[in-house]
């Protein structure tokens, strides 16, 4: 009897235990339901877990190659201290065109950063961000090869809503010569790279104005000497994986103070020649 009571109780214990072990393994195996990033913007907002008015920067990306939800995006003109904002993803121009105009109620906000998002077509609607400062355009994310075609580029100089740009980046933007931004009074850090720009115009850019140029994994092959003589306030170069081979041009920046040729040894290029520079210091040297 009392060993037909043990046995008994053995069997009750080890149903309650594959039980809650069943119950674990269903529940490890949703996990991702509660892990998954969402896709449209209010959950994006929301996943901040704070008020709207104390979110100052937000990233809009739903990560895993999924792209930003079409729906739900009103939440955004409640975020009257936005300054900075983020897109990875956008799907279509419509799409985009519809965040941006929701953009413009926003007063305090000064930078843009589109990522990953080639179907974007237009930057007309950012020109309603009234202090919009800084702009960055950036595609093939992650090694891709998705590069964006802007089709009215020309804004930038055509029309004034654009004139408070301080910063300026274009990385993959199907282009074959740099917009012109004489209209950008104000500009100080111009960011360029992919492999459609070939050559930089000297009527393009007020290049007295640059204190930082990056021409990061670009196909210019050099910096013509009417270029660098107007250059005069740049204190941050880097050609990295660009086409320039020659670096001897960098000795006539007088105010340089960051310089980096990534790869360079492996590159075949010589960069001891800098070391006159009156503002030389060993991390120019990096690899």
């Amino acid at each position: 009897m009392i060993v037909k009571k043990c046995f008994l109780n053995v069997i009750k214990y080890l149903v309650v235990f594959i039980t809650l072990g069943s119950f674990v393994c269903v529940l490890s195996g949703c996990m991702w339901l509660f892990d998954e990033k969402p896709r449209d913007i209010n959950g994006m907002i929301k996943s901040q877990g704070k008020k709207y008015e104390d979110i100052y920067e937000l990233t809009c990306d739903p990560g895993d190659d999924a792209s930003i939800s079409s729906k739900h995006f009103e939440l955004l003109g409640k975020l009257v201290n936005l300054e900075k904002i983020k897109f990875v993803g956008i799907a279509s121009d419509d799409d985009a065109q519809r965040f941006f105009s929701k953009l413009s109620e926003l007063k305090k906000l000064h930078t843009v950063e589109i990522v990953d998002s080639s179907h974007v077509e237009k930057i007309d609607k950012l020109g309603d961000i009234e202090n919009l400062k800084n702009l960055s355009i950036i595609g093939r994310r992650y090694g891709g090869t998705k590069s964006y075609v802007i089709k009215d580029l020309d804004l930038l100089y055509k029309d004034s809503r654009f004139r408070k740009i301080e910063s300026l980046t274009l990385k993959h933007v199907k282009t074959d010569r740099l917009p012109n931004l004489t209209r950008l009074t104000g500009l100080k850090k111009l960011s360029i790279s992919g492999d459609k720009i070939k050559e930089l115009d000297e009527d393009a850019v007020n290049w007295e104005q640059l204190e930082t140029l990056e021409l990061y994994d670009s196909d210019i092959s050099s910096i013509d000497k009417s270029i660098v003589s107007r250059l005069t306030n740049l204190q941050t170069l880097d050609i990295s994986y660009s086409k320039i081979t020659d670096v001897s041009f960098v000795l006539d920046l007088p105010k340089l103070k960051n310089f980096k040729c990534l790869r360079h040894n492996k590159r075949g290029i010589d960069v001891t020649c800098l070391r006159k520079h009156p503002n030389y210091n060993k991390n120019w040297d990096a690899e």
